[in-house]
């Protein structure tokens, strides 16, 4: 049997990649992606903010790949990393002895954070993360038997991870890992309704994982909510997990989601941009005394473990990575771009208020919230539209992403769970002319005016859409 040579793979045409990918990893995602306009973007390299197409054809990404390249796509720095790496040989897998790179990255980790938080567990995604932080409390509280989370949070999809995500649908279907009676659902940004859940739970309760802002619904809380949230917990014996898996590591314009209110939880999550955009990386970072709790000095401390978490060129991008964001100050930088930007859409959603219902967010992580109604409900009287798969609300999201990729050469993002909001999520490296392009390019989609957009999208794509 022949095999796929790494040259061919590289060289493969567009047409050819796509029906492999159609047959042999995803086929709804690859119908998805087509009526998006993705799988007409034969991506041959990318630098920063910028996709470069087969043919010269150039695309911002607003994207970040959701939250992966705070740094953007292939960074010199991170690419230098890497290559040292290899080109030192350096040891990627030591499950014999402590990796010094492993240390070197914990180091980093506890000299960033606030103390107590400096030991560190490393994985390679955000769930896994999740995952680690939610046994480690489980085992540090012996006796309890209960988490709560909040309504619209997002914190994986393995199965620990899924009993609480309140996110989408993400759990139908399966039999995620907690009993359902484990696990107490919350109103997001209310610490009142915290508090009533531990009073009820009569000292059951392990901990509480939350997100500083909403990675889906790019929800904000109030003031003060994070804080609240710790003190309330700790009051009734209850730990805090902050997930900062998507909007840790400078995105809000502080290093931490957390630090906003000045907040310290007992263990904080983080990945997505610890990779630098080119390793799957992630850690959960808690306190010396919470994991000797935990797992003790002897044969239980490697009672959590995971195959490839830590190795060495991946601890050594990550590294590089915490370097890059205070070097080049990054955090400072989403901080005054954001109130750039956020002035725009502010701007924006004056001029068209009978369908953008408003902008949420902090930093570089904004939302354009869309009222999709009157378009919905003019499109429904249509005969040609009449058997959509799918929500109006959808259809009417894809018809802007579309619009922004063919006529605009920009490409944004949207969660399904929050269909009428588009991300504005761009790597922390974008300048200030394309974030003023995007909002100019929704602007004038926007003044062309929403039905039309819709509706022309909708009979171009009706075959697929059916």
């Amino acid at each position: 049997m022949r095999l796929l040579t790494l040259e061919e793979a590289l060289d493969w045409s567009a047409v050819d990649y796509l029906e492999a990918y159609r047959r042999h990893v995803n086929p709804g995602l690859h119908r998805i992606y087509r009526s998006l306009g993705m799988n007409e973007l034969d991506v041959v390299r990318a630098q920063g903010t910028k996709l470069h197409l087969r043919g010269g054809r150039v695309i911002t990404d607003f994207t970040s790949a959701g939250g992966i390249l705070n740094l953007g796509h292939n960074h010199p720095r991170i690419v230098a990393a890497e290559r040292r790496c290899l080109d030192n040989q350096v040891v990627d897998a030591l499950k014999i002895a402590p990796h010094r790179l492993q240390a070197a990255l914990a180091e980093n980790l506890a000299r960033l954070l606030p103390g107590p938080l400096g030991t560190a567990f490393f994985a390679v995604s955000g769930a896994e993360a999740n995952e680690a932080a939610m046994k480690l409390c489980e085992r540090a509280q012996p006796g309890r038997t209960r988490f709560i989370t909040t309504e619209g949070g997002y914190h994986g999809k393995t199965h620990g991870a899924l009993s609480v995500t309140r996110s989408e649908d993400f759990g139908d279907g399966f039999l995620v890992g907690l009993p359902a009676d484990a696990v107490t659902t919350v109103p997001y940004g209310n610490a009142g309704a915290v508090e009533t859940a531990l009073m009820a739970g009569d000292g059951e309760v392990i901990a509480m994982i939350l997100e500083p802002v909403q990675g889906q619904g790019l929800l904000v809380p109030p003031a003060g909510y994070v804080a609240d949230v710790v003190r309330i917990c700790h009051d009734h014996g209850a730990l805090v997990i902050a997930d900062e898996v998507k909007v840790g590591l400078g995105r809000l314009g502080s290093l931490f989601g957390f630090q906003r209110d000045g907040a310290v939880p007992d263990v904080v999550t983080i990945s997505k941009a610890l990779g630098g955009g080119r390793r799957a990386m992630a850690a959960m970072v808690t306190s010396e005394e919470l994991f000797v709790r935990a797992y003790g000095v002897g044969r239980k401390a490697a009672l959590h473990s995971t195959t490839f978490g830590g190795l060495g060129a991946s601890c050594a991008i990550a590294i590089e990575a915490l370097n890059v964001i205070v070097d080049d100050r990054l955090s400072e930088r989403a901080a005054e771009l954001g109130a750039f930007v956020r002035e725009q859409l502010d701007e924006l959603a004056a001029r068209h208020g009978s369908i953008v219902r408003g902008i949420r967010g902090v930093g570089l992580f904004q939302g354009i919230h869309f009222d999709f109604t009157p378009v919905s409900s003019a499109l429904r009287k249509r005969k040609k539209l009449a058997g959509l798969k799918g929500s109006l609300d959808s259809l009417c999201m894809v018809a802007i992403v579309r619009a922004l990729v063919d006529d605009h050469d920009i490409v944004a993002g949207f969660s399904s769970s929050d269909p009428d909001i588009l991300q504005v999520l761009p790597p922390l490296v974008v300048t200030r002319d394309e974030l003023a392009a995007f909002v100019d390019a929704i602007d004038v989609i926007l003044t062309r005016g929403l039905r039309k957009v819709v509706a022309d999208f909708a009979v171009k794509n009706l075959k697929e859409l059916m």
